[in-house]
C-alpha cells in the first residue's frame, strides 16, 4: 500500500501512467501467470511513485488491484484497497471515486454472504444520482445480490436496468455477466427455455469479446440449467469447458467450484464413483480455507457418496467434520441437509435414537425458519471477519503518518462503535429469545389447529354449512398469523438497519404518508365496526422524518388500537404543532392498560395476549413503534387507563 511519505518517491511519468492504464486492463482474460507478473507490476508503481500529478492513473490502479484481490478471495486485502480509495475520494470531495468504492465495499460484503447489506448500499448509491456506467453496474450487482437470497423477480427487474444502461453506453460487451445472471433467475423460476435464451446470447457475446472469465460463467449456468432439464450429457459438456478455461485464466479457488459442480451433475445422474472423484479434487483445494461455506457443503455431499456406498462410518466422518463447519459458520440449511443423511445413515445402523435426535434438530431449525431468527445473530465467522477488518484497519490508519491525529481519533469512535454495537446484539439477542417463544406459542399452535382442520375438512366427514363456518375460521386464524409474521419481519428489518444504517431523515409533508395509512386501516376498522377518523391542523404539515419508519411507528400504533378496541368503539387520530414540534397523537376508548402492563410494555417485553375479537398480539408492534420514533429523534408518551382508553403521541423535530 502506498506509503504517504511522497518525498521519497519519484513522480509517476507519462510512460508509467499509460503501462498502469494497460496493465490494468490486463489482470483479466489473460494467462494466471501474466497476471500475477501484472499485479506485481501495479503494485510496486503504488508503492514507488508519486501520484500527485495523476489521479486517474491513482484511482485505476488502487480499483484494479482491489478488483483482483476479490477475484482471488482474498476478501481483507481487496477491502483495504477499497476503504483508501474511498478516502481518497473524500479527501478530494469526489462524489465519482466515493460511490465507486462504496460500490467494490458492498461487492465484498456479498462475497462474505452479507446479501442484505449489500442490496442497500448499492441501492443508496444508486438513489444518489450517479453515471451510467456505476448505474449499470450497481443494477447487475443488485440483480446478483437478490439471485443469491432467492428474490428472482426483483433480479430480473435489475437485470433489465443493467441491460438498459449498457444499451445508452452502446457497450454490449458489458451485458453479458447480466444475461448470465438473468439466466439463472429465470431457470430458478422454472422458466428453462429463457433461461437458455439468455444464457446462450451470453455465451456467444462472450466468446465475440474474448472474455474468458464471463465465458467460464456463462458455461456454470448453461451446466446448471441443462442439468435442472435432465440433459447430463450436455451439462457436463458446458462445465468441463468451464473448467478447463479456469484452469487457464483463473485461480485454482474458482476452479474448485467447478469441480464441485461437475461432482454433483454427476451425482444427479447416478455417477456416484465420478462425482466422488470430482468432489475430493475440489475438497482438495477448499482445505485452504478460503471458502468455508463451499468446503461444508464438498464434506456433505462426500458423505452423502459413502452413505449410498453403505460405508457409513466413512460416511459419518465426512458429516462431522462438514456439519462442524457449517454450525461454526451458522449456515443452517446445510446442517439440515446433514441431518437429512444422519438419519439414513443412524436408521441403516439401528441406531434409532440418534435418527430421532436428528430429526428433533430438523424440526427445530425449521422453527427458526419461521422469522428467519438465529440464537446466534453473528456467526463465528462474521466476528472473525469484523474483528480482523478492525485490525487491518488499525494498521492501515496507523501507516499514514501525515493524518495520524486524525486517524486516532477515527478508531476511538470505531472502538466505542463497537461497544455500542455489542451492547445493542446482546439486547437484541434477548429479544430474538422472546420472539422465538411467540412463535413457538403463537405461530405454531394455531397452524397446528390449522393442519388439523385442513385434514377434517379432506375427510368429507361434514356437511356443507360446517365446512363453510370452519373455513370462515381458517381464513381468520390464517390472517391473524399472517398480521403477526408481518410485525416480525418489520421487527427485523428494523434491527438489522439500526446495526449498519443510520436513518434517512428529510424534511418532507406527512400527511400524505399519515392518510394512506389511516385509509388502509380505515377498512380494516370497518369491518370491526369501529369508527375512525382523522383530525389535522393543516392540510400540509412538515417535519424530519425516515418515510419508511413513520409508515411502521404509525402503522403498528393503529394495529394496536383496533386490536384491542372493542365493536362500536372509536379511534382518532390528531395531527397538529406544538412549538418545534409535530405532534401525531392516536386515541381510543379500547381495553387499556393498568400502570403494570404499560411499565411491561415500554421495557420490550414480549408477552403474548390476545385482542377483543380474539386477534394475536405480542407486544412486537409497539417494540418497532418505539425503535422507529428514536431512529427519527423523536419522542413517545403513552398514557392508559384500564377500561378507559390508551392515547399515544408521536413527537418529532420540525427542523
Amino acid at each position: 500500500m502506498q506509503n504517504m511519505d511522497k518525498e521519497k518517491k519519484i513522480l509517476l511519468n507519462e510512460h508509467e501512467s499509460a503501462e498502469i492504464k494497460h496493465l490494468s486492463e490486463r489482470l483479466v482474460n489473460v494467462d494466471k501467470t501474466e497476471a500475477l507478473a501484472n499485479y506485481v507490476r501495479l503494485e510496486f508503481l503504488l508503492n514507488n511513485r508519486d501520484f500527485s500529478t495523476d489521479q486517474e492513473a491513482y484511482v485505476t490502479i488502487l480499483n484494479r488491484l482491489g478488483e483482483y484481490h476479490g477475484r482471488n478471495k482474498d476478501n481483507l486485502k481487496a477491502e483495504e484497497y477499497f476503504f483508501v480509495l474511498r478516502d481518497y475520494g473524500e479527501k478530494t470531495h469526489n462524489k465519482g471515486i466515493i460511490f465507486r468504492a462504496k460500490s467494490n465495499l458492498a461487492i465484498v460484503k456479498a462475497q462474505l454472504g452479507f446479501y442484505h447489506e449489500a442490496i442497500e448500499i448499492w441501492q443508496e448509491v444508486l438513489a444518489s444520482g450517479v453515471s451510467k456506467k456505476l448505474e449499470r453496474d450497481l443494477c447487475n450487482n443488485i440483480c446478483v445480490g437478490y439471485g443469491c437470497l432467492d428474490k428472482y423477480s426483483e433480479a430480473i427487474e435489475y437485470g433489465y436496468r443493467s441491460i438498459a444502461a449498457s444499451e445508452e453506453l452502446n457497450q454490449p460487451e458489458d451485458t453479458v455477466s447480466t444475461y448470465a445472471n438473468l439466466g439463472i433467475a429465470y431457470n430458478y423460476l422454472g422458466n428453462h427455455e429463457k433461461a437458455l435464451e439468455v444464457l446462450l446470447k451470453a455465451y456467444k457475446l462472450a466468446q465475440d469479446f474474448k472474455n474468458y472469465r464471463r465465458e467460464t460463467e456463462c458455461c456454470n449456468n448453461l451446466s446448471v440449467v441443462y442439468n435442472e432439464m435432465g440433459d447430463t450429457e450436455t451439462a457436463l459438456d458446458y462445465a468441463n469447458r468451464c473448467l478447463v478455461i479456469q484452469m487457464q485464466y483463473s485461480s485454482e479457488h474458482e476452479s474448485a467450484n467447478a469441480l464441485n459442480n461437475i461432482g454433483y451433475i454427476n451425482e444427479c445422474a447416478g455417477n456416484l464413483s465420478e462425482a466422488l472423484i470430482f468432489y475430493k479434487a475440489a475438497l482438495k483445494i477448499f482445505m485452504d480455507d478460503f471458502d468455508l461455506a463451499s468446503k461444508a457443503n464438498t464434506l456433505i455431499n462426500i458423505g452423502k457418496i459413502f452413505k449410498s456406498y453403505k460405508d457409513f462410518q466413512e460416511a459419518i466422518q465426512y458429516l462431522d467434520e462438514g456439519v462442524k463447519l457449517a454450525r461454526e459458520l451458522g449456515v443452517r440449511h446445510l446442517v439440515e441437509n446433514a441431518l437429512r443423511i444422519y438419519i439414513e445413515v443412524y436408521s441403516q445402523l439401528g441406531h434409532f435414537e440418534e435418527a430421532l435426535k436428528c430429526s428433533k434438530e430438523i424440526i427445530e431449525i425449521k422453527e427458526e425458519g419461521y422469522s428467519k431468527l438465529s440464537k446466534n445473530t453473528v456467526s463465528i465467522a462474521e466476528a472473525n471477519y469484523y474483528r480482523q477488518k478492525i485490525e487491518r484497519q488499525a494498521e492501515l490508519y496507523h501507516k499514514q503518518n501525515i493524518e495520524l491525529l486524525k486517524t486516532n481519533k477515527t478508531i476511538r469512535q470505531k472502538t466505542r462503535q463497537v461497544a455500542e454495537a455489542n451492547e445493542e446484539l446482546n439486547s437484541i439477542n434477548q429479544i430474538h429469545n422472546s420472539l422465538i417463544r411467540v412463535i413457538s406459542h403463537d405461530v405454531r399452535a394455531p397452524l397446528g389447529n390449522i393442519y388439523q382442520a385442513l385434514n377434517l375438512i379432506n375427510e368429507n366427514g361434514m356437511d356443507d354449512e360446517d365446512r363453510k363456518e370452519m373455513l370462515l375460521d381458517l381464513q381468520e386464524s390464517s390472517g391473524e398469523i399472517y398480521s403477526l409474521l408481518n410485525e416480525m419481519l418489520d421487527w427485523i428489518i428494523s434491527q438489522r438497519k439500526q446495526i449498519s444504517h443510520e436513518p434517512n431523515l428529510q424534511l418532507m409533508d406527512v400527511v400524505p404518508i399519515l392518510r394512506n395509512v389511516f385509509v388502509f386501516y380505515s377498512s380494516l376498522a370497518k369491518q370491526k365496526h369501529v369508527n375512525f377518523s382523522i383530525s389535522l391542523e393543516h392540510e400540509c404539515m412538515a417535519a424530519i422524518v425516515d418515510q419508511e419508519m413513520l409508515k411502521i411507528a404509525t402503522r403498528n400504533i393503529f394495529s394496536n388500537s383496533l386490536k384491542y378496541t372493542q365493536g362500536g368503539g372509536k379511534i382518532g387520530m390528531n395531527v397538529s404543532y406544538r412549538d418545534d414540534l409535530l405532534c401525531i397523537s392516536v386515541s381510543d376508548d379500547g381495553i387499556g392498560m393498568n400502570l403494570k402492563e404499560i411499565k411491561k410494555l415500554t421495557q420490550g417485553k414480549l408477552t403474548s395476549s390476545r385482542g377483543t375479537a380474539m386477534e394475536i398480539g405480542s407486544g412486537i408492534g409497539f417494540g418497532l413503534c418505539k425503535d422507529s420514533v428514536r431512529k427519527m429523534r423523536g419522542k413517545l408518551n403513552i398514557t392508559s387507563e384500564k377500561g378507559k382508553g390508551t392515547t399515544i403521541e408521536i413527537l418529532l423535530p420540525r427542523s
